[in-house]
């Protein structure tokens, strides 16, 4: 196209200066004599009759787009710019209400398959990985802000209701029993035997401990002045020494929890899992007491927990996973993504009656969104042709070079049509002796 309107541009000029150098030849010829037969006369006034067509015609275009400094005459040239409101104004109204009405859009649309082109284009190996590239961008943009304190606050504030609507008190009765039942708690008594035995090692449980036989020497000294004196004598003599007793004391404790630890049949252990068991009969029982007793030390863990720090910590190593994953294309959930948008697809290219949903729903959504808004589409025309997006210069530019080439034939045709009529006339005038 651009090859046809590069070579047309030239028409004009040409036919123009081909009837100026014809009718100024033929002219000179025919005034020296060289063309004697006055049926040169019908040639001549064809090429003045051509250039004076050539003339008007070059005008007529000049004028459309460009000043031309003729006087009286000037004012009607570069006719698009200086009406180019009204241009513009026709243009809109024509294309709102003619070309792309809400009628003509739907009959456009009827014949359309949304499902069948999505179908067509992950044909190609190409299309499906830009699409798979496209839902990781958007899930990606998705877990961006998982982490964020509105959704922290959301998560806590649904915990806490559903912790706090959480039965537990019956199936962690049911829980208890079967773990002593079968033994299997044998293990919890071992890591809390553990623990205890760790704790008797720090310095702080032998100086409670010193505290405890201390304020009990108090006690008895307040028994009696003959306890007082004799306890007296002792501190004074060291046969009292409490970090001597306090010692023994840990190393006692330390011993007895070793046995604890080595026989699960001590009448320790046998006496609190009898307790245990005759408690945890009654949560799963649903008693009243063992019921408030739970609920109530459950309300208060979920009241004093902090469970924002501990969702956003867990919603950042979410987001940190997720991130790490769905840069990679390869991970598992890229490929999990991949297999959903593929199975999707196969899925869509099997059902028909989902294909023919899919393409009236999106139909519908479209017509519905053009007709509410179907003043867009001219505020759409005014908009890209408004003097701040295109100048005047551009935009007559623009429309010469599109129909330039046409314009260029409408003054080779003024040429031809004006020659012949020219040398029509000549011949009439001849024909009947007309001078």
């Amino acid at each position: 196209m651009a090859e046809n309107i590069s070579s047309s541009r030239y028409l004009g000029p040409i036919s123009l200066g081909a009837c100026v150098v014809g009718m100024v030849a033929t002219e000179a010829l025919i005034h020296t004599g060289m063309l004697a037969n006055p049926w040169w006369r019908v040639v001549a006034m064809g090429f003045e009759a051509g250039t004076v067509g050539a003339m008007a015609d070059w005008f007529a275009v000049s004028a459309l787009f460009r000043d031309v400094p003729i006087p009286i005459l000037r004012r009607h040239t570069n006719i698009i710019a200086k009406n180019r409101t009204r241009i513009v104004e026709n243009l809109k109204g024509y294309v709102q209400t003619k070309l792309l009405t809400p009628a003509a859009i739907r009959e456009k649309l009827s014949g359309v398959s949304f499902c069948k082109a999505a179908m067509a284009y992950m044909n190609f190996n190409d299309n499906r990985a830009k699409v798979n590239d496209v839902v990781r961008n958007a899930m990606s943009g998705l877990i961006k802000g998982l982490d964020k304190d509105e959704v922290v606050e959301f998560l806590e504030n649904a915990a806490r209701e559903r912790l706090l609507n959480l039965d537990i008190t019956k199936p962690l009765g049911s829980w208890i029993i079967n773990s002593i039942e079968s033994g299997d708690h044998g293990a919890i008594w071992d890591a809390v035997l553990d623990e205890c035995r760790k704790l008797l090692h720090e310095k702080k449980v032998e100086l409670i401990f010193k505290e405890v036989i201390e304020n009990g020497v108090e006690k008895a000294k307040n028994e009696g002045w003959h306890k007082s004196f004799a306890l007296w004598v002792g501190e004074k003599s060291g046969s009292v020494n409490y970090d001597v007793y306090a010692d023994k004391l840990v190393e006692s404790v330390i011993e007895w929890i070793d046995e604890l630890k080595g026989n699960s049949r001590s009448p320790l252990r046998s006496l609190v899992d009898n307790h245990l068991l005759t408690y945890a009969k009654a949560m799963a029982s649903g008693l009243p007491d063992a019921v408030q007793a739970v609920e109530g030390l459950k309300s208060g863990i979920i009241a004093k927990a902090e469970l924002d720090i501990l969702i956003k910590s867990a919603l950042s190593q979410m987001k940190a996973a997720a991130t790490s994953q769905l840069n990679d294309s390869g991970s598992q959930l890229s490929q999990m993504l991949q297999s959903m948008v593929e199975d999707m697809f196969e899925h869509l290219r099997t059902d028909h009656k989902l294909q023919v949903f899919i393409d009236e729903q999106l139909r519908e959504a479209i017509c519905s969104f053009i007709t509410k808004n179907h003043n867009v589409i001219g505020d759409i025309v005014e908009s890209s042709l408004s003097p701040d997006k295109i100048s005047d210069k551009e935009l007559v530019s623009q429309i010469e070079v599109r129909i330039g080439g046409d314009l260029q034939y409408i003054r080779l045709n003024g040429a031809i049509v004006g020659g012949m009529v020219g040398a029509l006339i000549m011949t009439i005038k001849i024909a009947f002796g007309i001078q």
